[in-house]
């Protein structure tokens, strides 16, 4: 679905607010799809429930440049948290475990 830029999250939560008979393919879908308000109260709700050290760790990698990891690790090093602060973001499904 295009709506949803491929995200297959958005599909999963867009589906879970749809009724049958648009599942169905029956009834016309909203306009616009409620998925941009789904999906930030998705991840709010995630990433409330991490441990403190992750948030921060989120929070350095949204702040970094997207393709320098040195910067976000070297951080992570600063501050003083344990590489390891990683795991339960990845355990969330918040961040690829290709890391």
């Amino acid at each position: 679905m295009t709506d949803t830029g491929g995200n297959p999250l958005a599909l999963i939560e867009l589906a879970s607010h749809l009724g049958a008979e648009q599942l169905a393919g029956v009834a016309p879908m909203p306009e616009p799809l409620p998925v941009s308000r789904l999906l930030e109260e998705h991840f709010r709700q995630s990433v409330a429930a991490l441990p403190p050290d992750t948030r921060t760790l989120l929070l350095l990698m949204a702040a970094a440049p997207t393709d320098d990891m040195a910067v976000v690790w070297h951080a992570v090093g600063v501050l003083g948290l344990l590489a390891t602060c990683a795991v339960a973001a990845v355990e969330a499904g918040i961040w690829p475990d290709a890391w």
